[in-house]
């Protein structure tokens, strides 16, 4: 009856005059799942179903609003979140995963990973039956979750999935019907497994060179073929994109959700040759005089008479090849559009700082910009101030190099800053500290030469760290990212080169960070690497850590110098310690140093306790590529001590020259023993074939083991490659590359 009645609803408001949004067809079944459920009233779903008639959604796209701005004057700086937020109130108008408000009390043993976007709003039963050990979810087919680990339950209606994670020892002793509340979006959505995919509608003109750095990243990972990704493209539930040239565009943002629903939002930007009334501007050179009109014919000359310049609207233009020295920090107060930067040909202006002394102190400030500027003080000789400590709201820093500071780049307490295609190096401490400075982007630069701390260290929200290039650090890991109070992060850490060193993500004195994608990254340790002693040699470090993804990332060992791809940590670092759906996925591994090293893991578990253990959940090794040809001397190539409670399977593990090459709490292990311990049942001990390893190619070749051999149950969190090519079948390939 209700069928018929929702049939009789499309055709009566075929023409729905109240339709205001778009509707697409997997959003208005799940409306229809929520009116049968009881959790939706009768106008609510009619008014649902004229949007999906009338909406936009009918031709393909919705309006979203996902830009921080989305009008300005160029060079434009905008962030765009797809993550709505209750505090603070963000509103993306685009599909969120489904979440739960809590996990199961009643049902011990049973953690939820993921929630099907097809599971209405609302409260839905979990049962669990003790004689059977089966788990069922709203009335769907009883699953036996004996063995523990990852199941799926499907429901008994529209077969919505709910993924679980089962310690079958701490299961209840008698029979439970448990209510999970579901909500949209929440701290406990999955995230990760939507895939989100950005075009900014700014491409490069035909004929463009596939190397112009204007429209192609020249720094981070490089495709498989050698190739730079575009500038126009992002990959993640948040992006940041810098518009230089004047013109309307239309964003058009893709997610496909975890069950393969396609839904597609436009967003318009409007960006200005210059501001209403135009620019006011003043030019300084060298060979100026502060006592002239600063005009282009009559420069002034000097950095300080700049200064008492700034305003809204106001351009304060330096001559390329001059130096200015600065005789206090700028603290500017400015509510309007600034922009400082360059003109003339030749290298950049420089401005020379001594100790104490900084470039800007710039958190008064709202839509400022700096572009093609050399920041250079005289670390170590004195210790100069911070470059930028701060930019403000919406702030922009394009192509400046900054270097021999205190600190380049301090954000701290605004929001909407970007930095891209810039230098740091050689900072007395952070090349990059981040702070409770939400929707923030560092794109397409360089950091190097660390000295006292990290190249990068973060205490934030909404974060995008991509295409960049980390090396030489100071003898701890690259980047450190690190969990706030309210321990919600939205991490995005995707296509960066780290040569020597790599992520840290953990835990200080506070709640394990929480959602953090880790993608398309590329690791290098190699003779060149400059590794320096005490240095961390990991590609990806994690001490604890909440829906932490780890996909598509390369690692090329060629040293002989203790060293893991993925090391997994469980110490306490003063938080509380737990790993909770932790995927590791779709990852190369090579090692092809002569035999010597005795610490090098492809994967690493270690410092795990039985009680950090019982609060661990949901960590899954699936579709990882492992190749160690020559080494014969290791301690282990695989080390892991998480009692049990790892899903590890589907990957490839090449280890010719060592017989037990895994290890667990103490036990070496053949290939066959482990997979007699309930591991790697459908994974191969066989080469991956990688076509050119030893030159960073691990692409694979034809008759590799790996092809077609992937866990199909991974998709949703493995839509693209890592060279951003989809994943086309049911069958994927092991490792970050698609055969092709």
């Amino acid at each position: 009856m209700k069928i018929l009645i929702v049939i009789v609803f499309l055709v009566l408001f075929a023409g729905n005059a109240f339709a205001q949004t778009c509707v697409d067809m997997p959003t208005l079944l799940t409306y229809i799942g929520q009116w049968k459920a009881g959790t939706m009233t009768m106008p609510a779903l009619l008014t649902y179903i004229g949007e999906w008639k009338t909406g936009t959604g009918c031709t393909g796209q919705t309006t979203m609003t996902t830009a921080s701005r989305t009008s300005g004057v160029m060079p434009l700086g905008v962030f765009f979140d797809a993550i709505d937020t209750a505090s603070p109130v963000w509103a993306s108008s685009v599909v969120q995963p489904k979440g739960f408000t809590s996990q199961p009390s009643q049902i011990t043993g049973v953690k939820i990973t993921t929630v099907g976007f097809s599971n209405a709003l609302g409260n839905g039963t979990l049962s669990y039956n003790v004689a059977s050990k089966t788990l069922s979810w709203n009335s769907g087919t009883a699953v036996d979750i004996s063995s523990g680990k990852n199941f799926i339950l499907l429901s008994g209606g529209n077969q919505a999935k709910l993924y679980v994670w089962v310690d079958p020892t701490l299961m209840p002793a008698a029979n439970v019907n448990e209510q999970v509340e579901i909500v949209n979006s929440g701290l406990n959505a999955d995230w990760a497994s939507f895939h989100y995919e950005w075009d900014f509608g700014d491409p490069a003109p035909s004929g463009t060179s596939p190397t112009d750095p204007l429209w192609f990243w020249e720094q981070g990972a490089k495709k498989s073929d050698g190739s730079r990704f575009s500038k126009n493209q992002a990959f993640g539930w948040n992006a940041a994109h810098v518009y230089e040239n004047d013109g309307t565009y239309q964003v058009k943002l893709k997610i496909i959700d975890d069950e393969g629903g396609t839904h597609e939002y436009a967003e318009t930007i409007t960006v200005a040759e210059q501001p209403a009334g135009g620019w006011t501007t003043y030019y300084f050179a060298a060979s100026g005089l502060d006592t002239k009109p600063c005009s282009l014919a009559e420069p002034c000359q000097t950095w300080e008479k700049a200064k008492t310049l700034a305003g809204s609207n106001v351009k304060l233009l330096f001559n390329r090849g001059d130096s200015f020295a600065a005789a206090a920090t700028w603290s500017p107060n400015v509510n309007g559009a600034l922009y400082v930067g360059a003109y003339g040909t030749g290298d950049r202006p420089r401005f020379t700082f001594g100790a104490g002394i900084g470039f800007l102190s710039g958190n008064s400030l709202t839509d400022a910009r700096f572009v093609d500027l050399w920041i250079d003080g005289d670390y170590p000789a004195t210790v100069p101030g911070r470059a930028f400590a701060g930019m403000g709201n919406n702030g922009l820093a394009l192509r400046c190099q900054v270097q021999d500071m205190e600190e380049a780049w301090h954000l701290s307490s605004r929001r909407g800053s970007v930095v891209q295609d810039c230098q740091a190096q050689n900072s007395k401490k952070y090349n990059f500290w981040i702070s409770e400075n939400p929707q923030t982007a560092i794109l397409g630069s360089t950091a190097s030469l660390g000295n006292e701390e990290a190249l990068l260290r973060t205490y934030n929200q909404k974060l995008v760290v991509s295409h960049n290039e980390f090396s030489k650090p100071s003898g701890k890991y690259n980047i450190g990212f690190r969990s706030v109070a309210q321990a919600v992060n939205w991490y995005i850490i995707s296509h960066n080169l780290f040569d020597g060193s790599g992520i840290y993500v953990g835990p200080d004195n506070s709640p394990a960070p929480r959602h953090v994608w880790i993608s398309s990254n590329q690791g290098i340790f190699s003779p060149d690497s400059s590794i320096l002693p005490g240095s961390f040699l990991a590609l990806i470090r994690v001490d604890s850590s909440f829906g932490v993804t780890i996909v598509n990332n390369t690692y090329v060992s060629t040293v002989k110098i203790g060293g893991a791809g993925v090391s997994v940590g469980l110490y306490d670092l003063g938080g509380p310690v737990s790993h909770d759906n932790l995927r590791i996925m779709n990852n190369n591994f090579f090692y092809s140093s002569a035999s010597g090293n005795l610490n090098e893991f492809p994967v690493r578990f270690f410092g795990t306790t039985t009680a950090a253990a019982a609060v661990s959940g949901n960590v899954e090794l699936v579709n990882n590529a492992v190749s160690v040809p020559l080494e014969g001397d290791r301690i282990a190539s695989y080390d892991v001590s998480a009692y049990g409670l790892m899903h590890i399977n589907h990957n490839v593990w090449y280890h010719p020259n060592l017989a037990k090459p895994f290890l667990e709490s103490g036990t070496r292990y053949t290939f066959a023993e482990w997979q007699s311990r309930g591991y790697d049942a459908q994974s191969s001990a066989g080469d991956p074939l990688f076509k050119n390893p030893s030159l960073g190619d691990l692409r694979l070749q034809s008759g590799s083991p790996a092809i077609n051999q992937g866990s199909s149950d991974v998709l949703p969190w493995v839509r693209v490659d890592a060279d951003g090519k989809y994943r086309t079948d049911e069958t994927p390939d092991i490792g970050a590359y698609e055969y092709q």
